[in-house]
């Protein structure tokens, strides 16, 4: 599957986001103050092949790279748990608020990063021989609590990406956060202001993750359930089908809109899916399936709103954004805003509205995109926004 929508004026690096279900690959190209999907490719691994990842060989990865019109050959990778843990800290107020002292005073920057890995080493224990420890700041706040998010990570997982792109003769320049390339790529859906507590659902192979953000910034990264691959073993026990033929079933059936659970007319539902009708005899079935697996995850997303809300009080909270090759199950954002109360939308819903930076249409109609190629994006590459918002993230460059 490969995507080459425009010519490149100012590029950046190739964002790589090498997942449990296997892996997507993305360059953009700044147009003002939007940016354009210059380039992509996405490569999946076979459901029967669950223990072996898509991205094992550096050659592998060098004959999909090179299957994409990729300019240049900088690398900026993506690092997901659980080679990466997040953990709240609490940072001398000080050193945090002032910007200035932070990137021209060398000593204190140096102090800063010093704290930070003492206060990973301390909460980690003995397994934090090895890590590579970073932090980012929060938005001030009233309530007195964690002003900071440390994330840590295993050194032999960095390298191992820097060696794996190298071999593959590319240079990885930089290791990112998953959650912190999620909230570049939200950022770019919409124009979020500071009033706001949003955030992004991200529905991985393994597991699903919250990252809820207040202005651009990540203030709570936290599991939020089971993944897509769970989901498709529920369905298997459930229709007493193998592993893949219940993919396909979850995949072209999706779940259905019943019960008073869920609003047929939730804010943000999909143009066109209000009222609709479960779409066969089977979409009950697999919503019985993973009904419960859904109502945990609600839950804890509501936990975690509940959570930052208490935190920033003078917000609201607004948006969820699916990401993730799981998030194009359907009907998932009708029963997530019935569920929650909130606007549930898939990232893709976000394309050509307004405050949309985002472009991804070779026609450049509109704000930056058109019917005919966001069809042609979703379904007909059987690509889609929504798996490519990390390796999106990743390739934003501040």
């Amino acid at each position: 599957m490969r995507i080459s929508l425009t010519r490149c004026r100012t590029r950046t690096p190739v964002g790589l986001d090498l997942g449990a279900s296997g892996w997507r690959a993305a360059q953009l190209v700044r147009q003002g103050v939007r940016v354009g999907l210059r380039a992509a490719v996405a490569r999946t691994r076979s459901i029967e092949n669950s223990d072996t990842a898509a991205d094992s060989t550096s050659s592998a990865l060098e004959r999909s790279l090179r299957a994409a019109p990729f300019r240049g050959r900088d690398v900026s990778c993506v690092l997901d748990p659980p080679a990466i843990e997040f953990f709240s800290l609490e940072l001398p107020a000080a050193v945090l608020s002032d910007p200035e002292l932070q990137h021209s005073d060398r000593g204190a920057e140096a102090d800063l990063a010093e704290m930070t890995r003492w206060e990973v080493e301390r909460m980690v224990g003995a397994s934090a021989v090895g890590i590579e420890a970073r932090h980012w700041a929060l938005p001030p706040s009233t309530v007195p609590g964690p002003n900071a998010i440390a994330v840590a990570a295993k050194r032999s997982e960095v390298l191992r990406l820097v060696e794996l792109c190298h071999q593959a003769g590319w240079t990885c320049n930089r290791v990112d956060a998953g959650a912190a390339a999620l909230a570049r790529f939200g950022s770019l859906l919409n124009r979020w202001n500071g009033e706001q507590v949003w955030g992004l659902l991200d529905v991985g192979f393994n597991e699903s993750r919250v990252v809820l953000c207040v202005n651009d910034t990540p203030v709570l990264v936290r599991r939020a359930g089971s993944g897509g691959g769970a989901w498709t073993e529920r369905v298997a026990e459930a229709l007493q089908v193998s592993v893949k033929a219940a993919e396909i079933h979850k995949r072209d059936h999706g779940i259905a809109l019943a019960g008073r659970g869920v609003r047929r007319e939730a804010p943000g539902m999909n143009a066109g899916a209000q009222g609709e009708a479960p779409s066969s005899e089977l979409a009950p079935i697999l919503l019985g399936a993973l009904r419960t697996e859904l109502r945990e995850m609600a839950s804890e997303i509501k936990r975690s709103y509940e959570y930052v809300l208490s935190r920033y009080p003078a917000r609201h909270a607004a948006d969820l954004v699916l990401v993730g090759n799981g998030s194009t199950l359907k009907n998932l954002p009708e029963f997530m805003s019935g569920a929650l109360g909130i606007v549930v939308r898939r990232a893709s819903d976000y394309l050509g509205q307004d405050g949309c930076r985002l472009r991804v249409c070779p026609c450049r109609v509109g704000s930056g995109t058109c019917d005919k190629h966001r069809t042609l994006l979703t379904e007909q590459w059987h690509t889609n926004i929504e798996s490519l918002a990390q390796a999106i993230g990743a390739a934003v460059t501040r």
